[in-house]
């Protein structure tokens, strides 16, 4: 059982790092599958996650895919809400944040899949003493300060109570809101995921949640998936991975959807 569990966490993985993001809402569920209480299979994830994007971020880094910068602020916010959140993972009631998060999923997929015009789209019209001008990869995209604190601090807080990584959170985002090339969104979310779940973690581990020995196995399988997954969206064009990404996210709402409706 274990060893299927580490194949699956493998593929997911692949996939997670694919399109930045962390992986953790399939993670949880095969771990709760193998018995795990919710919130050791929680502090499991994250530590998965942790080893995960460090191993992918090194390689979208290389490639010139990540903004060092843009990661920098916003790891920054995120890393402080998530090592909070993961101190007090027993006490917060996960019903309001779950249907959030649901909520956010769904219109973030549904603007991708669809190419639906966002505000993002006009960016380069968006000026203002909030307003951080960016570029990479020949595109200027500006990013709304106003709106990036608040989105990341939340990214936190999902990431240390529910056990993801906070890239479903900081890819949309980073896209939809922000019109940041799909390639370099994915490498920045990366970067920021693995900073965000080893504030996760540490706050998991204060709490007394973890189980490292019990992890090993599936963190294996997490850092084959890191390796794996940046080499096949290098290889993608924007298009492409931006569909994939929906489609991911949207699977993602079917999972969360059906957790919630069989443990509430």
């Amino acid at each position: 059982m274990i060893l299927l569990a580490a194949i699956g966490i493998f593929i997911f993985a692949t996939v997670s790092s694919m399109v930045g993001i962390g992986g953790g809402a399939f993670y949880v569920p095969i771990l709760l599958l193998l018995g795990l209480p919710f919130h050791t299979a929680t502090s499991t994830s994250v530590f998965i996650i942790l080893f995960m994007a460090t191993v992918a971020s090194v390689r979208y880094i290389k490639e010139k895919k990540t903004d060092i910068p843009l990661a920098a602020v916003a790891g920054s916010i995120s890393f402080i809400s998530a090592l909070i959140a993961g101190m007090f993972a027993n006490r917060v009631p996960l019903l309001p944040l779950k249907l959030l998060l649901i909520a956010v999923l769904l219109l973030s997929a549904l603007s991708m899949v669809f190419d639906i015009p966002v505000a993002g789209n006009r960016s380069e019209k968006r000026r203002g003493r909030f307003i951080w001008q960016r570029e990479k990869e020949g595109e200027r995209y500006f990013i709304g300060l106003p709106v990036l604190l608040p989105m990341k601090m939340l990214a936190g807080v999902f990431s240390a109570l529910l056990g993801i990584g906070g890239g479903i959170i900081y890819v949309p985002t980073f896209v939809i809101l922000f019109g940041t090339p799909v390639a370099v969104a994915i490498g920045t979310s990366t970067l920021i995921t693995a900073g965000t779940s080893l504030a996760s973690f540490i706050g998991h581990t204060v709490a007394g949640d973890v189980r490292i020995d019990y992890a090993l196995p599936f963190v294996i399988a997490g850092i084959l998936g890191g390796i794996v997954g940046p080499y096949v969206s290098l290889k993608l064009r924007k298009e492409i991975l931006k569909r994939i990404l929906g489609v991911i996210l949207l699977t993602l709402v079917g999972v969360l959807a059906c957790r919630l409706v069989h443990n509430g």
